[in-house]
């Protein structure tokens, strides 16, 4: 059985720099200069994340990222890695196309729930940015939505046509007990 740790990483100094350093999965945190206050409290708060996190870093940036940020990041790294004798290869331009109009899509798509579902108080500027991001209705949760409502109205069997699901299992995410209904079918059938 392998052992355990139970150290916790190191508040260093970083010689050249006097900084106070922490490293936390092979990665450095500079934290403000070495000994001081605002240096120790910056190492609780990223020990107490780390150790909050199972001992490994929060990866929150990456779970936040949007379709757009997505295919942007795509197109920087095609571009450098699609290259031939430092000139970008079709591969590269390619790549740019088929991006395009599914950015196109998903800004559609974006744009008509933000005007189906508007806030509940007028917002604008950065505080209007912040409630779309936090409301954000995706196809998925637009599809999902419409198959419960199908489901509620007409049965999982209209819900599994409806969305176009070729086997039922698929569709059993949808389904729903439903006490008032089997009373009914149980008064009917005895």
């Amino acid at each position: 059985m392998p052992k355990l740790t139970t150290s916790h990483p190191k508040y260093r100094k970083h010689r050249a720099s006097g900084q106070a350093i922490v490293t936390l999965d092979g990665r450095d945190f500079y934290l403000g200069p070495h000994g001081s206050r605002a240096s120790k409290l910056e190492f609780d708060r990223l020990i107490l994340e780390y150790l909050a996190n199972d001992r490994s870093l929060p990866r929150e940036e990456e779970a936040s990222l949007t379709v757009a940020q997505v295919l942007n990041k795509y197109r920087k790294f095609a571009e450098r890695y699609y290259k031939k004798n430092g000139t970008p290869t079709s591969e590269a331009y390619a790549i740019k196309t088929i991006i395009r109009p599914i950015r196109q899509l998903y800004g559609a798509i974006h744009r008509a729930c933000d005007v189906a579902f508007p806030p509940d108080t007028p917002l604008e500027g950065d505080a209007l940015k912040i409630w779309q991001s936090e409301h954000r209705w995706s196809p998925n949760r637009l599809r999902h939505t419409r198959g419960t409502e199908v489901r509620k109205q007409f049965g999982l069997e209209a819900a599994q046509v409806i969305l176009g699901h070729s086997v039922a299992n698929v569709t059993e995410i949808y389904a729903e007990r439903d006490a008032e209904k089997a009373r009914d079918v149980a008064r009917k059938t005895g």
